[in-house]
């Protein structure tokens, strides 16, 4: 999701993503008298949005999940695996959308919501569903 940047920080996070074009920014222009194309708005600091997510929706479901399946017996109860990682990956979402420029190719969304946090709605249900339905069976004899 490299073209997801982060929004505009001051905080010491914040990095400064190399020279072209940001999504958000104005678009380069070309000055003909040095002959350089000059890239309004890249040089902001951003949060670093990918580093979030890589955090939040991968490494922290992978460490989650891999304690549950095996200290836990996660895998004993079908489905439990699946709906805890569907529950985690749409928080994880949900919170980095905040950090991000919102996307510029939806339009007719309210403001105080983004493509990602609409498309964690159905995850969230679906992860809950699954999460319910595992833990009101026995667990099975399986691993």
């Amino acid at each position: 999701n490299a073209e997801l940047y982060g929004r505009h920080t001051d905080a010491p996070i914040g990095m400064v993503f190399p020279e072209g074009y940001v999504p958000g920014s104005t678009p380069p222009s070309y000055n003909w008298e040095t002959g350089d194309w000059v890239y309004n708005g890249s040089e902001m600091a951003r949060h670093p949005s990918q580093l979030y997510e890589s955090v939040l929706e991968g490494w922290l479901p992978l460490i989650l999940l891999s304690v549950l399946i095996w200290r836990f017996g996660a895998l004993k109860r079908p489905g439990l695996v699946a709906g805890l990682f569907l529950l985690i990956y749409a928080t994880g979402r949900t919170i980095v959308e905040n950090f991000r420029m919102p996307d510029s190719f939806v339009d007719g969304l309210p403001q105080w919501i983004t493509m990602g946090q609409l498309l964690s709605i159905p995850m969230w249900i679906g992860g809950a569903w699954l999460v319910w339905n595992a833990l009101k069976k026995k667990p099975s004899a399986q691993n």
